[in-house]
């Protein structure tokens, strides 16, 4: 045993074992905490920049092309994570926090679907408008292709001589 060195105590070892331990959980602690501040932060960037896009088109709720409909939107959601509806359709007092309101999320409108709602019948109709949508860009999408190979098959008979 060189000069130096002290032998520590079975009770000094787990003393100082527990020490750093209780260290160690107090950075971990300490870094968790500004992870879910920063995550925080970041959802509340993301609402602001979908609130701020909401203001600059009039405020007006449009599921007409794929990109309307694949936006993110603001959605508002009780205490219990249960989506209460869109931020722009949601009454003043689902909003109050002493009614239940505990946040919001920033999603879009196929992703907030899949999430519980406080009210089903709420769900259903956002449900019954996205179908409506996909299904009216669909007929949009067909009525193109459609037109398309009309001018094809024009071309076609147009270019052959013998035709």
């Amino acid at each position: 045993m060189a000069v130096n060195e002290v032998k520590r105590t079975k009770a000094e070892a787990k003393a100082a074992l527990l020490k750093r331990r209780a260290e160690a959980r107090a950075r971990a602690d300490q870094a968790m905490a500004v992870l879910h501040a920063t995550a925080e932060a970041k959802q509340h960037r993301a609402a602001l920049t979908a609130l701020d896009r909401m203001i600059v088109i009039g405020r007006v709720l449009k599921f007409d092309t794929l990109e309307t409909l694949f936006r993110p939107h603001v959605w508002i959601l009780d205490v219990n994570g249960h989506t209460v509806g869109h931020a722009l359709t949601v009454e003043a007092i689902a909003i109050d926090p002493s009614t239940g309101a505990d946040g919001v999320v920033v999603e879009r409108l196929d992703e907030v679907l899949r999430r519980p709602w406080r009210a089903p019948d709420d769900q259903s109709a956002w449900a019954a408008l996205y179908a409506h949508a996909l299904a009216a860009l669909a007929e949009q999408a067909q009525a193109h292709a459609d037109a398309i190979q009309s001018a094809i098959r024009l071309r076609a008979a147009l270019s052959d001589p013998s035709g």
